[in-house]
């Protein structure tokens, strides 16, 4: 009883569509009447079944007899392990069947050496918590957080990017995560000048999962082998994101009449949520006045910081 209550019931079921029926069942079906049996205290072994695609290369099913089955060894030989791991999770939905493109790994390890040098280049200065976090000691993001004064563009992105990557990890999305890791690279690239060794060793934990010896070998690059205690990526703790720090500075809100889309009008962050005010700006809009044409408003739905909708 002691084990059972250790391992199961078992957090999740990963597995391909074949699992889905027959084994699911079997297993189901085993587990129902050892709980009938009071033998033990959960009646489904799987709290959170997930069934995987099948990988296609070139638009076909891959098989022998096509010749059209991929060795790993190889590509790992030529574009190295991160570079197919992070491929593979970035081809499309896990429950998908992504086609397998020699393009597109060779798209991937571009993008592995574009990393590199971000984490190589030395013009990135180490201002605030960058200088505090190589003096030693264990990494911990809540020393990232800046003052209201510090709190700049890279920072926001860096806390959206957190948010993003974190809650696709938890639903299998790894796709849309990695995406949102390209794109934070992209805004480094932009702004390499002002990029701190924070920032650094914070996208180093984030693409840990995908690109395993990239971030070991980049986490000690940038100075954290300095650290006494659990010097590994892998051993860091997970970065977590400021809640008032993922929103943009600017929102974009839709003003809509009767459901249809009839204008946008971009304000602060701060005035977004404030419905008499966007009901006010909404109704100061031209557009809207030339659609109002002065019916009465019947009934206003607001949806904060995104749409604004009047029934007439």
């Amino acid at each position: 009883p002691e084990i059972t209550k250790k391992w199961l019931p078992v957090d999740l079921y990963f597995g391909g569509a074949e699992h889905s029926v027959l084994h699911l069942m079997y297993a189901r079906f085993v587990t129902m009447v050892l709980y009938d049996l009071k033998l033990l205290d959960f009646e489904e072994p799987f709290p959170r079944f997930f069934a995987h695609g099948l990988m296609i290369k070139d638009g076909a099913k891959m098989s022998k007899s096509r010749g059209n089955v991929v060795n790993p060894d190889e590509y790992v030989a030529k574009y190295g392990a991160d570079t197919l791991r992070l491929y593979l999770m970035f081809m499309g939905p896990m429950d998908g069947s992504p086609d397998f493109r020699d393009t597109g790994i060779e798209g991937m390890y571009r993008f592995v050496g574009k990393l590199w040098r971000i984490f190589t280049n030395r013009k990135h200065t180490v201002r605030g918590v960058a200088a505090q976090h190589l003096g030693g000691g264990p990494f911990d993001f809540a020393q990232g957080k800046l003052d209201s004064s510090e709190v700049d563009f890279l920072t926001i992105k860096l806390h959206q990017t957190i948010k993003k990557v974190t809650e696709d990890i938890q639903k299998f999305h790894y796709n849309t995560a990695i995406s949102a890791i390209m794109e934070y690279v992209n805004v480094l690239t932009v702004h390499s000048s002002q990029i701190t060794v924070h920032q650094l060793s914070t996208l180093a934990l984030l693409l840990a999962p995908f690109t395993p010896h990239l971030a070991e070998e980049v986490w000690h690059k940038i100075g954290n082998w300095k650290l006494e205690i659990g010097n590994s990526v892998h051993t860091q703790v997970w970065p977590v994101y400021d809640p008032k720090l993922i929103q943009e500075e600017n929102v974009t809100v839709v003003v809509q009449i009767n459901g249809k889309v009839r204008s946008r009008f971009t304000v602060h962050s701060s005035q977004s949520t404030n419905k008499e005010e966007i009901e006010k700006l909404a109704k100061e809009d031209p557009k809207i006045v030339k659609w109002l044409n002065g019916q009465m408003v019947k009934k206003t739905i607001f949806v904060p910081g995104k749409i604004i909708n009047f029934v007439i």
